[in-house]
């Protein structure tokens, strides 16, 4: 496996997981959407559904969540308010810079922020969201971040 695309993908990782959006470009996502999953068989089920997105695209699901877990276990959670157990913490990487990754590190409940970056294909990468976003809608609430924000958890979320 190429060592770089896994490099970026952990930068968008992180960002989506510190809720900035950051891109692998350093620009910031071109859009953050925040999904309500109502309890642990949705957040399996939506973990289930990112693999289905990606082997959609011929491409693989690089998923550290159950790494993201145990370095916070390693380090014992400093600053963790009442956060969702498991840590989800993935993304796809389709070339180009253009991805999405989800994270729930810092969101309330059974919330994840998804963060989309778009790098050198624009047009390719917002087609790519909406359709990702459209397809999580399908089962969960998802709503939009306002641009130039973070992620900070929806109301009336379970």
């Amino acid at each position: 496996m190429n060592i770089k695309p896994i490099l970026i993908l952990r930068a968008l990782i992180s960002c989506v997981g510190a809720l900035d959006g950051c891109g692998s470009s350093g620009k910031p996502a071109f859009l953050i959407a925040q999904v309500c999953l109502r309890n642990a068989d949705d957040q399996a089920a939506f973990s289930h559904e990112m693999q289905v997105i990606a082997q959609s695209k011929g491409k693989q699901l690089i998923d550290r969540s159950a790494d993201t877990q145990k370095e916070l276990n390693d380090i014992g959670h400093p600053g963790e308010g009442a956060r969702t157990r498991p840590v989800i913490n993935m993304g796809i990487l389709l070339g180009d810079g253009v991805g999405v990754t989800a994270g729930n590190l810092g969101m309330p409940g059974y919330q994840v922020a998804v963060g989309f970056s778009e790098s050198s294909k624009p047009a390719n990468a917002h087609r790519f969201a909406d359709a990702v976003v459209k397809r999580l809608a399908e089962r969960w609430r998802v709503e939009p971040v306002p641009a130039g924000t973070g992620a900070k958890g929806m109301e009336n979320c379970n």
